[in-house]
C-alpha cells in the first residue's frame, strides 16, 4: 500500500513542477491512476480505504480534458485525500502484532509529549535525548525524524539536520512538517527557487497552511516576482484574514513597487492585529522615513528609539545603523547593529550588515570571522562571496580569495561583478587605485 502512495505522490508532484500539463508519458495520468488504485481495490481487504480509492479514481476523471484551473484543483483534492489514506492504513496494525503495538504506541507517545514539551521551552538537549530513544524503537518514526532535524536546523547544525529530514521525506514524502522544514532550510541557503517548490508542495499537501503562502510570497519577492508574490499572499489571506505576518509580507510588495501609501495601511494592518510586531512596525518607520534627509531620518529613529516599547526592537535598530551607514558614521551603525544581535542573536541579516560596516573600517580579521561561518550556510550568495574575498584579499590570503570567486564562478558565469571582483584582485595591489576600491565596497554593499 505504501509504495501506490509513493507512486501517486510522484505522479501528481510532477504534474505540479510541470505545470499541469499531463506529462506523465506514456500514458495520462488518469490512466495510471486508474491501474494503480484498481490493483490496490482488489488486495486490501477494508471497505473504507477501497471508498478512498474509488474517491481518487473519480476525482481523476475528466483530468485530460480539464483547463489548467481545474487540474490544480483536481492535483490539490488528490493530494488530501493521500495524506488521509497515509494515516488510516498506518492505523491498521496486524493481528499477531496488536498488543505490543498497542502498548509500545501508548509509550511512544507519551515520550513524544515530553521531547514536545521540552522543544517548546527551549530545552533542546532533553528533547533530543527523548526522540533519539523512540528512534531506537522506531527508526522510520517520520514525525520524529522531522522534530529532530527542525531542533538541529534551530541550533544551526544544518548538516544533521538536512540529513534527518531527507531520511523523513523519503519515508512520508506527504509529511507537511518535513517539507516546511527542508524548504526553510533551502531559503537560509539562499536557494530560493528549490525552496519555493517545497514551499508549493507544502500547500498542495496542506492547502490551509498560511505559514507556506506567506513564506511562498517573500521568496517570490525576492526572486523579483512581485505579481506571482501578491498573488500568493492573497490567496493565504483569504484563509486566513487575521495572520499579520500576511499583512507585513504584503507590505514588503508595495514597498518594492514603490506604493508607500498601501505598504503603510498594510503595516498598519498588521499592527493592529499584533502590536507586538516589530517587523511590522521598521517597515512602517522606513517608509515614513522615505524622501526624508539621512540627518532627518536618523534624528528621527533615534528618538524612536528612546521610547522603552520600541527599544528593543532589532529591526529599527538595524534601521537606523543602515541610515548611519549611508551618513559614513560607521562606528554608531556598528553600536546599533551590536544592540541588534544583543535582541536577536541568530540574525544572518544583522551579521552581514556588520560585516559590511567592518569592511568599511579595514577591519577585515573580523569580516572574515562573521562571513565565513554564513559562507557555509549560504554558499551561493554572491554578495556574501564578494565582501569575504575582498576580506581574504586585504589580509594576503590572494590563494583562497581567487578560489572563493572561482568556485561560484562555476554557477554564475556570466556574474559581471564577480568577473571584475576576479580581474582587481588578480592585478598587484599597487595597481589599484583607490577609486577602484571605494566602488568595489559600493558594489559588493
Amino acid at each position: 500500500m505504501a509504495e501506490i502512495l509513493d507512486t501517486i505522490y510522484r505522479l501528481i508532484t510532477r504534474e505540479q513542477m510541470n505545470g499541469y500539463k499531463n506529462s506523465s508519458s506514456p500514458k495520462s495520468l488518469e490512466e495510471f491512476i486508474n491501474e494503480l488504485c484498481d490493483r490496490e481495490i482488489l488486495i486490501i481487504n477494508n471497505k473504507h480505504i477501497q471508498k478512498m480509492l474509488q474517491d481518487i479514481k473519480e476525482i481523476a476523471k475528466g483530468y485530460n480534458e480539464a483547463n489548467t484551473d481545474i487540474r490544480e484543483r483536481k492535483i490539490a483534492e488528490i493530494g488530501r485525500i493521500l495524506l488521509s489514506l497515509r494515516d488510516t492504513y498506518q492505523q491498521i496494525p496486524s493481528k499477531k502484532a496488536n498488543l505490543d503495538a498497542s502498548i509500545r504506541k501508548s509509550t511512544d507517545t507519551d515520550i513524544k509529549e515530553l521531547a514536545l514539551n521540552h522543544k517548546q521551552e527551549g530545552r533542546f538537549s532533553e528533547a533530543i535525548m527523548e526522540f533519539e530513544k523512540i528512534l531506537q524503537s522506531q527508526p522510520n518514526d517520520d514525525f520524529v525524524l522531522s522534530h529532530l532535524a527542525h531542533i538541529y536546523f534551530q541550533q544551526g547544525s544544518l548538516e544533521e539536520a538536512n540529513r534527518l529530514i531527507d531520511i523523513s521525506l523519503k519515508i512520508n514524502p506527504l509529511n507537511y512538517f518535513s517539507n516546511t522544514i527542508k524548504g526553510d532550510m533551502l531559503f537560509t541557503e539562499g536557494n530560493f527557487v528549490e525552496s519555493a517548490n517545497l514551499f508549493e508542495s507544502v500547500i498542495n499537501i496542506k492547502p490551509d497552511d498560511t505559514y507556506a503562502y506567506n513564506k511562498l510570497g517573500i521568496i517570490y519577492r525576492k526572486l523579483g516576482k512581485l505579481n506571482e508574490a501578491m498573488s500568493i499572499l492573497r490567496r493565504g489571506l483569504e484563509i486566513n484574514p487575521s495572520d499579520p505576518s500576511l499583512h507585513h509580507s504584503i507590505g514588503d510588495v508595495y514597498s518594492e513597487q514603490g506604493k508607500d501609501e498601501e505598504a503603510i495601511a498594510e503595516y498598519q494592518k498588521a499592527m493592529e492585529i499584533n502590536p507586538e510586531d516589530d517587523y511590522a512596525f521598521r517597515g512602517l518607520m522606513s517608509r515614513k522615513s522615505r524622501g526624508k534627509d539621512t540627518k532627518s531620518a536618523i534624528s528621527q529613529l533615534q528618538k524612536v528609539l528612546k521610547i522603552p516599547s520600541h527599544n528593543q526592537n532589532p529591526h529599527l535598530h538595524a534601521l537606523l545603523a543602515s541610515y548611519l551607514k549611508r551618513d559614513e558614521q560607521y562606528e554608531s551603525a556598528i553600536n546599533e547593529l551590536h544592540e541588534a544581535l544583543r535582541i536577536s542573536p541568530g540574525s544572518i541579516y544583522f551579521q552581514t550588515q556588520l560585516a559590511f560596516c567592518y569592511s568599511k573600517l579595514g577591519q577585515y580579521d573580523k569580516v572574515i570571522e562573521l562571513l565565513e561561518p554564513i559562507n557555509r550556510i549560504r554558499p551561493q550568495d554572491t554578495l556574501i562571496i564578494q565582501a569575504l574575498a575582498k576580506a581574504y584579499s586585504n589580509k594576503d590570503r590572494i590563494d583562497d580569495a581567487r578560489k572563493l570567486l572561482i568556485d561560484i564562478l562555476y554557477i554564475y558565469p556570466n556574474d559581471y561583478s564577480l568577473r571584475t571582483a576576479l580581474m582587481k584582485i588578480s592585478k598587484p595591489r599597487s595597481r589599484i587605485s583607490r577609486t577602484e576600491a571605494g566602488n568595489d565596497e559600493e558594489n559588493i554593499e
